[in-house]
């Protein structure tokens, strides 16, 4: 692969594991790689180093839920994607509140009831 990132981009795009990549992993290599880094990076406490790869690792896993939300095949995991990510976005605005996905879905289900109930009138 040319870029580094290209197995990744695969899966993304098609909402899965790459196959290519999978059987790439190594979980030796990859505790290998974290022992050379904490041996550069000695003043990196493991907490840090976790909150660090978390964040250089985000980007992507924002991208892959975002693409599960509006590419999904499946409905429920791709309403569960939407969902999460409706809740990040409105977390800090809600205060407390119930998430924004049920108040969504508690007013159309009371539209629907009036609607109903209109039309046994």
């Amino acid at each position: 692969m040319d870029d580094e990132f290209e197995g990744v981009e695969h899966a993304v795009e098609h909402g899965g594991v790459d196959p290519e990549s999978a059987s790439l992993w190594d979980n030796e290599e990859a505790l290998d790689a974290l022992r050379a880094e904490r041996q550069v990076k000695t003043e990196e406490s493991y907490e840090q180093m976790t909150k660090r790869l978390f964040e250089e690792a985000s980007p992507l896993a924002a991208q892959r839920i975002i693409h599960i939300a509006v590419k999904g095949a499946n409905e429920n995991t791709a309403l569960a994607a939407a969902r999460y990510i409706t809740d990040k976005m409105y977390e800090g605005e809600l205060g407390g509140a119930k998430p924004l996905w049920e108040k969504i879905v508690y007013e159309a289900v009371s539209q629907a009831e009036l609607h109903a109930n209109a039309e046994r009138s």
